[in-house]
């Protein structure tokens, strides 16, 4: 079970972000990076959680598959990281390939995550949330696919 006062974050970085929270319940957005860091900072500042904040993580090596630089990615997990360290909030960056394995569009729907969208970066940061519980509260992952 995941500690009654604990909050995750997760952050689907770009020109338009997917946001979603698990803080007792489950809520996602999609908002351009302004937004999405503005409600990133008010959540934070419910202190009565200890969060835990994930956001994807971009390479811009140019080795692999074609990328584009994803500069609003960038940007906006950089400002994520500052928010949260201003308010004492654990970060972290997850890969992309990860999530998307462990969080199926299938998994979100059973769960009730799913939500449909224009871009579908609601739903990338569900994933990451997901993936994000599943790193730090193991045995909280397999309850809420089990529906415990």
């Amino acid at each position: 079970m995941i500690p009654s006062n604990t909050g995750f974050i997760a952050i689907d970085g770009g020109a338009m972000c997917g946001l979603a929270v698990y803080a007792a319940k489950f809520a996602s957005y999609e908002y351009p990076p302004s937004m999405t860091l503005k409600l990133l900072d008010e959540f934070l500042g419910l202190r009565r959680f200890n969060w835990i904040v994930a956001a994807e993580r971009y390479d811009v090596s140019g080795k692999g598959r074609p990328m584009s630089a994803q500069v609003d990615a960038l940007e906006t997990n950089g400002a994520a990281r500052w928010i949260s360290a201003q308010w004492n909030a654990t970060f972290s960056l997850q890969g992309r390939a990860e999530a998307k394995r462990i969080m199926t569009n299938t998994t979100l729907r059973k769960i009730g995550w799913f939500k449909q969208t224009k871009d579908g970066h609601a739903n990338d940061a569900a994933r990451h949330l997901g993936f994000s519980v599943l790193t730090h509260f193991p045995e909280a992952y397999i309850q809420l696919l089990e529906g415990v």
